[in-house]
């Protein structure tokens, strides 16, 4: 399936798919249902305190992103469309699932136009994580590439047409940042996910520089990245370890609605740091392999 997208104000060295000066750049985001599952399921708030706090429950609210995209979204043939319960929602139900889907296509284009193997919510940046202060109205994520190099976004989502206010005040808010552990990211962004019609369509617009009262951000991360897998692990549960394209895993049978779940060990993240390889994702042994690691592989109806 295809996500049709219009990019806006990315300079020529972010290539074709980005950048088609003067004028904006028109491409496609693909994604099945398994990497939009894997989208919606890896990109929200997860709090892993709230974990511990309250055990399995904790989970289920977790997965609640997930569930939420797949359900008011379904494929037609080639394109990702309005489902009918989206179609039923009222309008707080509607402010709730878009928001889900806006961050879920943030995370799509960060991996495959961005290169980011790790899409970090800013709520994962807390003081025990080593962050030093934090702005009223900060980006919702921060991201690593496979180069080591980072990128702010801001993820907007609205169940109508596209919406310039929603863009400009997502780009004020990439503006609030200046600096990630000593280094200016190489990309600022804003993606805002809306519909043409019923079909599911793109917003990708890169804003000018930064507030001259930006904040620098220092934090441990190992520390985070760690605490990324942390609030994937669905607790209570004990996983196999199995081998996946030559990387130890802990595989979680029947963990996650559709799908089992695979998780990288937490040896093989602190040898590699980059738990995924450069590019999209792989495919391997019924799994599908993102950037960051995390690995979906669904499941049968006998499953």
């Amino acid at each position: 399936m295809f996500i049709p997208y219009v990019a806006s104000k990315f300079g020529p060295h972010w290539g074709s798919r980005l950048s088609n000066a003067p004028h904006s750049a028109k491409g496609f985001i693909c994604a099945d249902r398994t990497d939009l599952a894997w989208a919606a399921f890896s990109a929200g708030k997860a709090d892993v305190s709230s974990l511990g706090a309250h055990g399995y429950s904790s989970f289920l609210d977790a997965l609640g992103q997930m569930c939420t995209v797949l359900s008011i979204t379904e494929a037609d043939p080639h394109f990702i469309v309005k489902s009918s319960l989206q179609l039923a929602q009222e309008k707080t139900e509607l402010a709730y699932s878009s928001n889900k889907t806006g961050n879920a296509f943030a995370k799509l284009v960060s991996a495959q136009l961005f290169g980011v193997a790790w899409l970090i919510h800013t709520s994962l940046l807390s003081k025990k994580m080593g962050m030093t202060f934090w702005k009223q109205r900060s980006p919702d994520f921060v991201g690593l590439t496979t180069t080591g190099s980072w990128v702010i976004v801001e993820a907007k989502g609205t169940s109508g047409s596209y919406d310039q206010r929603t863009v400009t005040g997502g780009k004020e808010q990439t503006r609030s940042l200046r600096m990630i552990n000593g280094s200016f990211p190489v990309l600022r962004a804003v993606t805002l996910s809306h519909y043409w019609g019923d079909t599911l369509v793109g917003a990708i617009e890169d804003p000018e520089h930064y507030d001259d009262d930006a904040i620098d951000l220092e934090f441990d991360v190992v520390a985070v990245i760690k605490q990324y897998y942390e609030s994937l692990t669905p607790p209570y549960t004990r996983p196999e370890t199995i081998n996946l394209a030559g990387r130890s895993y802990s595989l979680y049978i029947n963990a996650i609605p559709q799908y089992d779940l695979a998780l990288p060990s937490v040896a093989a993240i602190e040898a590699e740091m980059v738990a995924g390889d450069a590019g999209w994702k792989t495919e391997t042994e019924g799994f599908a392999i993102y950037p960051d690691g995390v690995a979906l592989r669904p499941r049968t109806n006998d499953g």
